[in-house]
């Protein structure tokens, strides 16, 4: 199993919100999402932008404020949305389709705070919303296949991989979760399509989150990729919400868990 992890700050001058998240899939999905791709550069971009490999599917790009605009009817920029449907679309059929043998799911931790820095090369100060999402993820591998472990894969950060390699090494290792793999990777987004759809369903995820209505639509198409589960007689929901308090600690702000019918 492999998490492809990404984060966002939709206000980049407030940095009052970050999002980070990610895609769990199977290893066997891997090379059908880097098709799927392809594919659908090609049906929106042409031949030469998809086999392009410095051209990457970016959030911020895709659904740009510009793009929203009601006076521009560009074929370029109304295309960008409906590639993002088109690609969470095809995934959402075969997370619902029971035949398929393909798993894909979305974790996010969403945290509020003065300027919140969840990977970073000192954990100790944010550690739950973090945790919470290698909660999920070992939850979520746990029910699907008990015999795997999820690597974790980071979008590369030149300047702080190294540090920041360390710090999650150790953070993980302590956490020592059956399936989740200590040592987390870092990959290249422009070679690597699952982290290019994680960067997309976390921009999406934090400009939602943000109070951007136009996201509403997108991101009613990513919960239906949210992981969920049930822990004794709970549900669990893969996306979760977080408030830094004074005293810098933060604290969940996610609706309370419901009682599962089955429970009983």
């Amino acid at each position: 199993m492999w998490c492809f992890i990404d984060e966002c700050w939709p206000n980049q001058d407030k940095s009052e919100l970050m999002v980070i998240g990610g895609l769990l899939v199977n290893s066997e999905f891997i090379p059908e999402i880097d098709k799927l791709i392809y594919r659908i550069k090609r049906k929106y971009f042409g031949e030469d932008r998809a086999r392009d490999s410095q051209w990457e599917l970016k959030g911020s790009r895709l659904l740009s404020n510009r793009s929203f605009a009601q006076d521009i009817n560009e074929d370029s920029l109304n295309n960008r949305h409906a590639l993002v449907k088109d690609v969470l679309g095809e995934l959402i059929k075969e997370r619902e389709d029971s035949e398929s043998s393909h798993y894909i799911r979305v974790v996010a931790s969403a945290v509020f705070g003065k300027k919140p820095q969840l990977l970073c090369p000192d954990l100790r100060n944010a550690p739950l919303p973090y945790k919470k999402l290698c909660l999920s993820i070992n939850k979520a591998v746990q029910d699907h296949d008990a015999g795997r472990k999820a690597v974790q894969i980071f979008d590369q950060r030149v300047k702080v991989q190294t540090e920041l390699a360390i710090t999650l090494r150790n953070f993980n290792a302590g956490l020592a979760l059956k399936h989740v793999h200590p040592t987390p990777f870092f990959g290249v987004s422009h070679a690597t399509s699952c982290l290019q759809v994680a960067d997309i369903v976390v921009y999406i995820i934090a400009k939602c989150f943000s109070g951007n209505k136009e996201f509403v639509p997108f991101y009613s198409l990513v919960k239906r990729l949210q992981w969920d589960g049930i822990e004794n007689g709970a549900m669990l929901y893969g996306i979760n919400s977080w408030e830094e308090g004074e005293d810098g600690r933060y604290r969940s702000t996610s609706p309370k868990k419901k009682k599962s019918r089955n429970s009983d």
